[in-house]
């Protein structure tokens, strides 16, 4: 059985950036858009991040970032 370790470490190289020289990977930031949940995905490491598109956590994997201070002009 894999440890908790060895599971986020697969996370983050299943999600690593690919922006050149960039080390980080991609965490899932969750917002609300016209009171339905959305996420981005945004570089640990650098100002890559996805467009934004509906959230799901039953289809949406990957490691959630927790927090309340992020936002988006979209």
């Amino acid at each position: 059985r894999s440890s908790d370790r060895e599971i986020i470490d697969k996370i983050k190289e299943q999600w690593k950036c690919h922006e050149p020289g960039c080390d980080g990977y991609l965490e899932i930031l969750v917002y609300s858009k016209l009171g339905q949940p959305w996420y981005v995905r945004k570089c640990s490491n650098c100002d890559r991040k996805t467009r934004g598109q509906r959230y799901d956590p039953k289809t949406v994997k990957g490691i959630v970032k927790k927090t309340k201070d992020f936002g988006h002009n979209n």
